[in-house]
Order: structure tokens, then sequence, then C-alpha cells
């Protein structure tokens, strides 16, 4: 008779192993059509009084910089784009209920990497531009100031995207 730990010892023995160098990824990793946001972050002109409270950006801190850090697993070329929606909003969205300020394809051979570091500059006259990019009007996606808001990051390739969030405070 067969112990029951012997069984179960050859089930998990079986597992793993060294392989043959398969090019299949059973990590959880992006296949050939997909691309994943492994992690996202804004660090304000400041930092927030208390960790619970959003990332401030203020004109009058900092000159108003603050970076945007991201990290994609992607095979090939993607679409980065950050915006701003109201903080209210039910879903974080990328397009039309969005109002986006910075957009660049980034991979293999184009002049931004799949993990990388974004300088934006907001400005007393709510224009915003990262990278020395163009610059973006906020205006009219203020209701006032203080005014909270979701930063996003979306992630597009050509059958689909990703998209995450950090709440922010423009000031």
């Amino acid at each position: 008779m067969i112990k029951p730990y012997v069984v179960v010892c050859l089930l998990l023995c079986g597992c793993g192993g060294s392989g043959s160098g398969s090019s299949d990824d059973v990590s959880g990793g992006p296949t050939a059509t997909q691309s994943s946001i492994t992690s996202f972050s804004v660090q304000g002109t400041s930092s927030p009084l208390l960790p619970t409270q959003p990332e401030p950006i203020d004109p009058y801190e900092n000159n108003g910089v603050f970076t945007v850090n991201y990290d994609i697993e992607a095979n090939g070329t993607v679409d980065i784009e950050l915006s701003v929606v109201d903080d209210n909003s039910a879903f974080i969205l990328c397009g039309s209920e969005s109002t986006e300020f910075y957009d660049k394809d980034c991979g293999p051979d184009k002049s931004c990497d799949l993990t990388g570091q974004i300088s934006c500059q907001f400005t007393p006259h709510n224009l915003i531009s990262c990278n020395g990019g163009p610059t973006t009007d906020l205006t009219d996606f203020f209701d006032q100031l203080p005014q909270r808001a979701d930063m996003v990051l979306c992630v597009n390739r050509h059958s689909g995207g990703s998209s995450t969030a950090v709440r922010v405070e423009f000031r």
C-alpha cells in the first residue's frame, strides 16, 4: 500500500524542475498581444501630510515638478498615455472621459523603455507638460483648486490595454 505522503511527495516533486527552455510563459506575464502594468506611482511636488492623502501637485512647490514612475510588462511596443480623470468617476477610464497630457510609444527600438520615469511640470496657469513635450491646458478640467483627481496610466496595444490610477491633488 502506498502511503499518502509518498503520493503527495511524488506530485510535488513532479512540478517545476529545470525544464528544457520552453518559451511558454506560465508565470502570468504578457502574451504576444497583451501588456500589464507591474507598477505605477506618482511622487508629488512635496510629500502628503499623511500617507493616506493624495499626492500633492502644487505649482508653487518644487517649481511644480513631479515624477511619474512606471514598469510595464509587454512583448513589443506599447502606447503609454498619462491622463487625469475626475476622482468621482466610477471607473478608471482612458479616452473620452479623461484629459490626456502625455502620449508616447515605448518598447524595443523606441525612445522610451517599458520601465521608466517621466518628469512633469504643473504651472500656476494650469499648464502641464512632461519630458519637454507638448503642453496641455487643464483649466477646463478643474472645477476649482485645490481639486482631487485620479492620474491614470494607460497602456495600449493593438488588441487591448490596461490602466491603473493614483489619487493626486492639484493645488
